[in-house]
């Protein structure tokens, strides 16, 4: 017979509810005899669970993966502006530095530029680099 006394654990049901903090109430132990003449008595348990699962596509997330995204792209336009030698190392230190801090209007700018001619591009972040 399973002992279902007190408020219970990872391991025992509880018979009663216990605020947290709190101790069982002591309660007189039921008879657990059995009797050669006792009726065969079929129990049926039921369990109600309750589940809660946090929404996965919240608005806060998609804000975040969506500026991640743009943050990337302007980093690669960046990246391919410095290699080609339109950005000095230094400056594109300084975009690459204030990409990754969350600039975002830095961000827009990269993206802006960054479509178009790779000269004026870089002409641009230059501008933006001087005025930091």
């Amino acid at each position: 017979m399973e002992d279902t006394v007190g408020c219970g654990n990872t391991s025992h049901c509880p018979n009663q509810f216990c605020a947290p903090g709190a101790a069982a109430v002591d309660q007189p132990t039921p008879n657990t005899e059995v009797h050669e003449q006792a009726p065969e008595v079929t129990a049926q348990y039921t369990t109600l669970v309750w589940v809660y699962e946090w929404p996965s596509g919240s608005e806060e997330q998609h804000v975040s993966a969506e500026s991640d995204s743009e943050a990337l792209e302007a980093l690669a336009i960046v990246a391919r502006l410095g290699a080609s030698g339109l950005l000095s190392a230094d400056d594109e230190d300084t975009l690459v530095d204030a990409l990754l801090a969350g600039d975002t209007s830095l961000a827009a700018l990269v993206r802006a530029y960054g479509e178009g001619e790779e000269g004026r591009a870089a002409r641009q972040l230059q501008r933006w680099v001087a005025s930091q």
